[in-house]
């Protein structure tokens, strides 16, 4: 809309320029003249109603050539756009297109700005045919026509005919030694997302970024990364992100974090979520606790990770996230927690192998001395069809264990 605003405006403000010229040439009269520079005054007054009726009142003066007319309808199309009437501005418009043999550049202007507004009102169809006739008359190749048609193109869906355009209006601004809109690359941007050329989308980014820097630019680039599975190109443009405290939402803090744990670098990624936990940022759910637990894990931190296992486990109080916490506790020598843990998951149900929790608590069981206890889960493992051979080994080893430990009291 803005652009249009500019070139409605520039039509506008150049009747001075047109009218002083040479009234002979342009062939306006001193009285239409003076009633044209009235409508002006009344519009830079924002008196869009007094302006309207002063133009109606030329439109009904007594012979008027093509050219008054065509100026008077083209004033009238500013002030329909300044009050927001665009239907009465793209009406007044094609009014101005209807005369022949109008100077060139007001021609242009005027088929430019009749696109605009046709193409503001979703008249695809009309826009594509005043676009195809400004592109037609313009001796010399302009990019903002073939941008202005490429964006036609992809409204009504014809993304090869919107690409081609594209292209050419880039061609012609590069060829002139122009930096590329901002907009203009948007809108190829938007076409290669509709033609899912992931590469192609991240070239036209890393050029937004280079010209228009941005973090929304950086975040969508980075985003591609992720989709083509350049995850290491997508670290390099989060982690600084990061630094900078440009990443505020879960799902980015998240992300960032599950690539630092890809790449190898998991302390990075426990420290941002545990932090991102504190500062309310992320969300304590079980999914958010058990990445945070994992991340601790693999940076060789058992103690760390176990205490956010152990809430994750309150969170979620089933079967499976008790035996994994019991599992933590087991790496820490931890005997009697993990004992604990591993009757949670009994008491909880629907293990998928039951047979290999009771093995493991008789382990825990058998480890503090717990012979009889142990020897009672360790027969419980027994029947299961999987878990049978070894629960009949641990038993007897248990047996023998424990005649040993006894003889060794008796002597002391």
């Amino acid at each position: 809309m803005n652009k249009l605003a500019v070139t409605a405006c520039f039509i506008f403000l150049s009747l001075h320029a047109l009218t002083t010229e040479a009234k002979a040439q342009l062939a306006i009269g001193q009285d239409v003249y003076e009633k044209m520079q009235e409508a002006q005054l009344l519009v830079e007054q924002k008196n869009f109603n007094q302006a309207t009726a002063v133009l109606n009142g030329i439109l009904e003066m007594k012979r008027l050539n093509n050219f008054e007319k065509a100026q008077t309808w083209s004033m009238h199309g500013n002030v329909y756009f300044h009050m927001e009437r665009f239907d009465l501005a793209l009406e007044a418009f094609r009014n101005v297109l209807s005369f022949d043999e109008l100077p060139e550049g007001f021609h242009q202007i005027s088929l430019r700005t009749a696109t605009q507004l046709a193409f503001m009102q979703d008249r695809y169809d009309e826009a594509l045919q005043y676009a195809n006739k400004l592109i037609a008359v313009s001796e010399v190749p302009d990019g903002e026509n073939y941008m202005l048609l490429s964006q036609i193109y992809y409204k009504k869906e014809d993304i090869d005919s919107a690409l081609k355009n594209g292209l050419r209006a880039i061609e012609l601004e590069r060829a002139n030694g122009r930096k590329i809109k901002e907009n203009w690359l948007l809108v190829m941007n938007a076409i290669y997302y509709s033609k899912n050329d992931l590469v192609k989308m991240a070239e036209i980014l890393r050029e937004l970024i280079a010209l228009y820097p941005k973090e929304t630019y950086i975040k969508n680039l980075a985003a591609i990364y992720g989709q083509s599975e350049q995850t290491q190109k997508q670290l390099v443009l989060m982690e600084p992100l990061y630094d900078q405290g440009k990443l505020k939402n879960e799902s980015e803090l998240v992300n960032l974090a599950q690539l630092f744990l890809l790449h190898k670098v998991p302390y990075k990624g426990a420290v941002l979520i545990e932090k991102a936990l504190e500062e309310g940022k992320v969300e304590r759910s079980i999914r958010n606790l058990e990445l945070l637990a994992q991340a601790w894990q693999l940076a060789a931190e058992e103690d760390r990770s176990v205490q956010y296992l152990v809430e994750a486990a309150k969170l979620e109080k089933n079967a499976k996230m008790y035996v994994r916490v019991a599992q933590a506790y087991i790496n820490l020598y931890r005997w009697s927690e993990a004992e604990k843990a591993l009757e949670d998951a009994l008491n909880a149900g629907g293990l998928e192998n039951e047979g290999e929790t009771y093995i493991l608590l008789g382990m825990v069981r058998f480890y503090q001395n717990n012979f009889d206890d142990a020897h009672k889960a360790f027969k419980l493992a027994a029947r299961g069809e999987k878990t049978a051979d070894l629960s009949r080994q641990w038993t007897r080893y248990v047996d023998q264990e424990k005649a040993k430990y006894e003889a060794a009291r008796l002597i002391q």
